[in-house]
């Protein structure tokens, strides 16, 4: 199942895991300078400075007793149940809301997570409610051909709102099993972009009042805090299920994850990256974790 994850995620903690190799290979006296290094280097990975300083206080207690090594054990534990805290997915959901700025990855998302779907026989329709920008609307369209689902322009319809009431009848209509609806993302104009998502939430129940609606968050994994900035603007937008990492690569530090599911309370989903259709994978807190050590 995570086989594409694993084989990224070594170039992904290029940075990161590294750090942490090299700090813990040099030290073995254990005190307080070591650990103010520990905590300098995760807040450098964008791990953030409240979670930072959250590890490191969580080891403290421990300095006076253990090595380096544990106390490297120590950390991989404390990350790997920092991520598990939160609702793992275990259910794919009949209709997801996709979020983003635009340039973060989220129509390839869309297309590779759709592919995924249908390649467990399932009959899926994708939405485009990105009516704002000009090629967005074609460029979905490829990715839904290419995944071999169903698609659903609104027919030059350029309210989004209306766009997705429309979607979402076709998608109960034709007795679809999912449905990924995609919805622009201008942080630019943030109170515009809220009652924009508040209204197609109210019009997704109003055309499908039965289906539960799950809201992914896909953001760009190079762009550090600025990722958490852009996620806890959308979540004041509108309520946040789970975030899609994109653009795994070795200019991402891989620290912002902890930052992200911390300061919202909310699991990553799925992995995205490269151009093949299939590159695409569920998450794994173990496998990131264990990338982060090289274990």
């Amino acid at each position: 199942m995570f086989g594409f994850f694993k084989a990224k995620i070594a170039s992904f903690f290029g940075y990161f895991s590294s750090k942490i190799a090299s700090f813990f290979a040099t030290k073995q006296f254990v005190d307080e300078t070591f650990l103010a290094q520990l905590e300098e280097i995760l807040i450098s990975s964008d791990v953030g400075a409240k979670k930072s300083k959250e590890f490191v206080e969580a080891l403290r207690p421990k300095t006076g007793e253990k090595t380096s090594d544990e106390l490297r054990v120590g950390l991989e534990r404390l990350m790997r149940a920092s991520l598990e805290r939160y609702v793992p997915l275990t259910a794919t959901p009949k209709i997801t809301l996709i979020v983003g700025i635009n340039g973060v990855g989220k129509t390839s998302f869309i297309g590779k997570f759709a592919k995924k779907l249908v390649g467990k026989g399932k009959k899926v329709l994708i939405v485009a409610a990105d009516t704002f920008r000009a090629a967005a609307v074609d460029q979905l369209r490829e990715w839904a051909v290419r995944a071999g689902a169903s698609f659903f322009d609104g027919q030059g319809k350029t309210d989004p709102a209306a766009v997705v009431f429309d979607g979402c009848k076709f998608f109960k209509e034709h007795r679809f099993d999912h449905v990924i609806i995609d919805t622009a993302g201008r942080l630019q104009a943030k109170e515009h972009l809220m009652r924009e998502l508040e209204k197609i939430s109210k019009v997704i129940t109003k055309a499908v009042d039965d289906v539960p609606v799950t809201t992914w968050l896909v953001i760009d994994g190079t762009l550090g805090q600025n990722s958490l900035e852009q996620a806890m603007l959308f979540n004041e937008a509108t309520r946040l299920d789970g975030v899609v990492l994109t653009k795994l690569d070795g200019s991402a530090r891989g620290g912002i994850v902890f930052a992200i599911c911390d300061a919202l309370a909310i699991p990553v989903v799925y992995v995205s990256h490269g151009e093949s259709i299939d590159d695409i994978s569920e998450f794994s807190p173990d496998s990131y974790v264990k990338g982060i050590f090289n274990a």
